[in-house]
């Protein structure tokens, strides 16, 4: 811990709130410096939290939460079932083993038509609750939606194309505790 302000809980004594915070920055200040120390992953890395900034088909770009000098954005895959790579233009069977087809929208990066492949019926879905991206209106700058975060299961270098065409690097993936899924899309 870097804090020279910070003290140890002792059993008895009262925990302030200012101590439940610099215990906690202090938890995800070790998280965030053992997933991001060099020699590749560690297979014990805990989860921290961040916000997003931008969302793309299959990553986000996040930036940590409460740690000091962590201006750096950082890579984070979506979770699997919400990207786009693995079910765009693909058709497989759902979970009665009725052939569904996928198509994105090419206007939003959380947004999808599901064709049945039986009737050709369709549905719109988009992922809720949504992404926020942090935005600045009139001034004021709102963080997007908080996330928790832990370093990847497939390890490092695993990268994703993003905008332009530019590959990107991801080393950790969303954990999805807001329970994100695809919905059906009712206007």
């Amino acid at each position: 811990m870097n804090d020279p302000n910070f003290t140890p809980w002792v059993r008895g004594e009262s925990i302030t709130a200012r101590k439940l915070n610099q215990a906690g920055e202090a938890a995800v200040a070790a998280a965030l410096q053992q997933t991001t120390r060099a020699g590749g992953p560690s297979p014990n890395s805990m989860p921290f939290p961040v916000t997003v900034v931008t969302v793309f088909d299959d990553y986000l770009t996040c930036r940590p939460l409460n740690i000091e000098g962590a201006d750096n954005d950082i890579y984070v895959a979506k979770p699997w079932n919400l990207r786009k790579t693995p079910f765009d233009t693909e058709t497989m069977p759902n979970q009665d083993g009725t052939l569904m087809s996928f198509a994105y929208s090419t206007i939003s990066t959380q947004a999808r038509t599901v064709t049945d492949t039986t009737d050709s019926s369709t549905e719109d879905q988009v992922i809720v609750p949504a992404y926020v991206e942090k935005q600045s209106i009139s001034g004021t700058v709102y963080l997007g939606s908080q996330i928790t975060v832990q370093r990847v299961a497939f390890g490092p270098g695993v990268s994703f194309t993003g905008s332009g065409n530019i590959e990107v690097e991801v080393e950790f993936e969303d954990m999805n505790r807001a329970g994100r899924a695809w919905a059906e899309d009712n206007g």
